[in-house]
């Protein structure tokens, strides 16, 4: 897969997700492009989805229930 169809993926799971409600809430598609772009390197370097969660925790600005954080990264880990 190359980068935008990644980029692309998960932009789609995080959407879905929608840690912050910013798509819920009328945002546009591409309103979490640069958070998705921090989570192409923290799957990267991530070596559990445990550690995948703690990138995401300070990848997001405002805080979400821990278990927003905990369904994005395993939708996120399945897609290794």
């Amino acid at each position: 897969m190359n980068y935008q169809e990644q980029f692309d993926s998960i932009t789609n799971i995080v959407n879905e997700v929608d840690p912050d409600g910013l798509i819920q809430g009328g945002a546009s598609h591409d309103e979490y492009s640069s958070e998705v772009a921090s989570i192409l390197g923290a799957m990267k370097h991530s070596t559990s989805e445990e550690e995948l969660i703690e990138r995401l925790e300070r990848i997001f600005t405002e805080p979400a229930n821990p278990a927003v954080y905990k369904l994005l990264a395993a939708k996120l880990w399945a897609t290794r």
